[in-house]
């Protein structure tokens, strides 16, 4: 598992838990959040940030990025573009996502 570690002094301002990820799902942005740590739980995850709901196949093919169940990364894009869906239909994936400003 990849340790984040953040530059400069970062405020937290919000976390949540997605709830399902069998269809493709935006985030719940807090109003001043600039940057998010995002991390998959349970099973991979296919995210998206181009505008295009990420998407998954039955045969498990992901339409988007790949992050691995247990992973996390540091998202500075725009947090109001992001979607996420399990990378494997009915596989029961979910995100862990801190906001900071």
């Amino acid at each position: 598992m990849a340790m984040n570690v953040m530059d400069g002094a970062r405020i937290p301002v919000g976390y949540i838990q997605t709830a399902d990820l069998s269809t493709a799902a935006g985030l719940t942005v807090p109003a001043n959040a600039r940057v998010a740590i995002i991390q998959a739980i349970g099973n991979d995850v296919a995210w998206r940030d181009d505008g295009t709901d990420a998407a998954h196949t039955a045969a498990g093919t992901a339409g988007g990025m790949l992050l691995a169940a247990g992973d996390s990364f540091f998202y500075t894009g725009d947090l109001h573009k992001f979607t996420a869906i399990e990378a494997v239909a009915a596989s029961t994936a979910y995100l862990n996502i801190a906001y900071y400003k």
